[in-house]
C-alpha cells in the first residue's frame, strides 16, 4: 500500500478523494514512525463511528 509512503498532507488528500463521505471532517492525521499505523482524528464523532462502518465493508 502505497499510501503509508506518503505524507500526511497527501494521505488527507487521498482519503477525501476516495471516501467522499468524509465531508472534509478529518482534523489531523498521525503517522506513528516504522509501522503501517495511522490515527485519523475526525471533527465530529459520527464520523469515527462511520469510519469504523466503511473499514469493516471494506475488508469483507
Amino acid at each position: 500500500m502505497h499510501i503509508y509512503k506518503n505524507n500526511e498532507a497527501d494521505i488527507l488528500e487521498e482519503i477525501y478523494l476516495n471516501n467522499t463521505w468524509t465531508k472534509n471532517n478529518i482534523d489531523s492525521i498521525f503517522k506513528f514512525p516504522n509501522s503501517r499505523t495511522m490515527k485519523i482524528t475526525f471533527k465530529e464523532t459520527s464520523f469515527a463511528k462511520k469510519s469504523q462502518t466503511e473499514a469493516s465493508d471494506f475488508s469483507r
